[in-house]
């Protein structure tokens, strides 16, 4: 026979298990609903810049002619164009045409071409003291800007623009007005560019009509005013003096006549 209190203090006990189930249930479900997704984390970082190798430790790993002069402050800005600069301006400074001819834009290189085969081409380069390079852009292009002295106190001056296709550089020259390098201040490359701009609008503008002055030999009136030199029509124009020999007067009539 079942002890009723027994029974009783079981019904508690199952009862109270019960709550406590229940309210763990519920406990449960209220902490989930709480839970915060945390953010995603942040990208990570961009890769570092290479980094730029100094113009002096790539002129010894290419062994760069000693007369190439690229400062540091005035080199690109990326290891790529630093060595297809220098490359470029070694093969000139040792006369090596093959070499260049193979960086050079198709017109630069019949250019080229002629200069080797009238003989210029060998003197000229057997003269180089010493290229000077400035390295910076325009709007669009990459730019290096050249003096060569020569032996004698020769300067000259050449901008060429260039481009890196497929690790090779493609070099252009630039046009060189005469003088250029009496006239250029400031930022050369800059000035360059503006001093071509300069001759350009100067091309366009027309020269001024020629005004030529006729006289009606004709009339009389200018005639007997005429003196000093007359308006010439020989080649070219312009004034001529009058003819140094007087014209005869006519002959007078024979008697009889």
């Amino acid at each position: 026979m079942i002890n009723p209190r027994k029974l009783t203090s079981l019904s508690l006990c199952l009862a109270i298990g019960a709550t406590f189930t229940i309210m763990a249930a519920g406990c449960a479900g209220e902490e989930e609903e709480a839970v915060v997704v945390a953010p995603p984390p942040p990208p990570p970082a961009p890769p570092p810049p290479p980094a730029l190798t100094p113009v002096a430790q790539l002129m010894e790993d290419l062994n760069i002619d000693r007369r190439v002069v690229l400062p540091e402050e005035k080199a690109p800005d990326n290891d790529e164009d630093r060595r297809a600069v220098l490359v470029f301006f070694d093969a000139l400074a040792r006369g090596n045409d093959q070499s260049l001819k193979g960086m050079l834009a198709f017109s630069d290189q019949l250019e080229l071409q002629a200069l080797v085969d009238s003989g210029v081409w060998k003197d000229t380069v057997s003269r180089i003291k010493k290229i000077d390079l400035i390295t910076g852009t325009n709007d669009i292009n990459k730019c290096a800007l050249a003096v060569v002295e020569l032996a004698g106190s020769d300067f000259q001056p050449q901008l060429w623009y260039y481009t890196i296709e497929e690790e090779n550089p493609k070099y252009e020259a630039a046009p060189a007005p005469p003088g250029i390098l009496d006239k250029l201040t400031g930022d050369w490359i800059v000035a360059w560019h503006k001093i071509l701009a300069d001759e350009l609008a100067l091309a366009d503008v027309p020269e001024e009509p020629i005004m030529v002055v006729k006289k009606n030999l004709d009339d009389a009136s200018d005639r007997s005013g005429m003196s000093g030199p007359t308006v010439g029509g020989g080649p070219g124009g312009g004034l001529r003096p009058p003819p140094s020999t007087p014209i005869a007067p006519p002959r007078p009539p024979k008697p009889g006549s």
